[in-house]
């Protein structure tokens, strides 16, 4: 283990807070999980899933090209992007051109890992994450903890304080409250934004066309309700 690897775990172990939000998190991620597989088969379904992937990968020129010419027949413009400044440049471009100033954003993980928010900010262009778990994580003005919990990481009363002091409220800490709230400051954002930004659960090269999930919504929200969708 590097230096700055023990670093790490000894300041993350001596974080009450992080050690508060993790107690409180595991009993309920499992049962939530247990919940969610109820009836599934989920050995047969990752398998089959794993086999799809393979075979993706194996013939990923082609289906890149197939995607490619399907979503330009469909009205998209395709873009390839060499790393990740091109891929900022570009979008910052696109937003410039057509005047964006607010941008709504769902989950990307690629997203993360190039930088897009950050990078449109540099240049004052208003960029906000409207998963609940990345809102949270923005307004602390850090980074997400897990690919698919972002913000596991905080207790509900740090989640209490970020909300208050972004809405100008006083909050407790009662889940549907600070829910409501993210949905009802949310709103205003998906209403306003010129350009929404997504991430894509998969591209489907027969038809040119992208999968989105989303447990929350906003995966559709961003995708719909502004006039530009940047994928």
């Amino acid at each position: 283990m590097s230096r700055t690897m023990r670093t790490r775990v000894r300041k993350a172990l001596s974080d009450q807070h992080l050690q508060t939000a993790m107690a409180r998190l595991m009993p309920l991620f499992k049962l939530g999980r247990q919940l969610g597989m109820t009836g599934i088969d989920f050995k047969a379904l990752q398998q089959e899933l794993h086999q799809v992937k393979e075979k993706a990968i194996a013939n990923l020129p082609q289906l890149i090209a197939q995607f490619k010419q399907n979503a330009t027949r469909a009205g998209a413009i395709v873009f390839d992007a060499r790393d990740a400044g091109t891929a900022n440049n570009y979008i910052l471009k696109l937003a410039q051109e057509h005047g964006v100033k607010r941008i709504v954003k769902s989950k990307s993980m690629l997203g993360e890992e190039i930088g897009i928010r950050e990078h449109l900010e540099h240049v004052g262009i208003e960029t906000t994450e409207t998963d609940i778990g990345e809102w949270i994580v923005q307004l602390g003005k850090e980074t997400p903890s897990h690919i698919s919990g972002p913000a596991i990481h905080k207790t509900i009363e740090q989640v209490a304080e970020l909300f208050s002091r972004a809405t100008g409220k006083q909050l407790s800490t009662d889940p549907q409250l600070l829910l409501d709230t993210a949905r009802e400051t949310l709103r205003r954002y998906y209403i306003e934004a010129q350009m929404g930004i997504s991430g894509a659960n998969a591209a489907i090269a027969k038809t040119g066309t992208l999968v989105i999930v989303t447990n929350e919504g906003n995966g559709l929200m961003c995708t719909t309700l502004p006039p530009i969708h940047v994928a």
